[in-house]
């Protein structure tokens, strides 16, 4: 008896030490919670009467702490039934960078963006997407404004 109200006892130690509050979301991965401690102040902010230079800035802006590249598509079958498409790229930023900043050297170890790509896809009432998330350290994600590019891994807007 004594041997089964410890393996009850220690299952139920086990158990509870499971039951936590709920964690609140974080944002994108997690990162803001991780990116806390870096103050917002040290980012650049857009600025009313900000002026843009394109090619430029369909690239990255390294001097902020998110962007993201969105594209969407309402198509049709070559029998006219309606198709949409949607993929958006987004880059966080956990630490900032000056705005001439060059690519960070390819390198297993530094980290100073996250990127996540998602894709979408809606015909006939139906919806699929898929998403991905990379660092762009290695050269697994990023952007480039001219030409455009923009990639993870094997997805790629160019």
């Amino acid at each position: 008896m004594k041997i089964q109200a410890g393996v009850f006892a220690g299952a139920l130690a086990i158990a509870l030490a499971g039951c936590t509050d709920s964690v609140n979301d974080t944002g994108f991965a997690g990162l803001a919670q991780q990116t806390a401690e870096v103050e917002q102040s040290r980012f650049q902010q857009p600025e009313p009467g900000d002026t843009l230079a394109f090619p430029e800035d369909w690239g990255p802006h390294p001097q902020h702490r998110i962007e993201w590249w969105y594209l969407t598509a309402n198509l049709e079958t070559q029998n006219g039934r309606p198709l949409g498409l949607q993929w958006t790229q987004f880059r966080q930023a956990l630490k900032p960078r000056p705005a001439n900043a060059k690519p960070p050297e390819a390198s297993a170890w530094p980290l100073d963006a996250a990127w996540m790509a998602h894709a979408a896809v809606s015909f006939e009432g139906e919806h699929w997407f898929e998403e991905k998330l990379a660092r762009g350290d290695l050269g697994h994600a990023g952007a480039r404004a001219d030409p455009l590019q923009v990639w993870l891994d094997d997805w790629r807007l160019v």
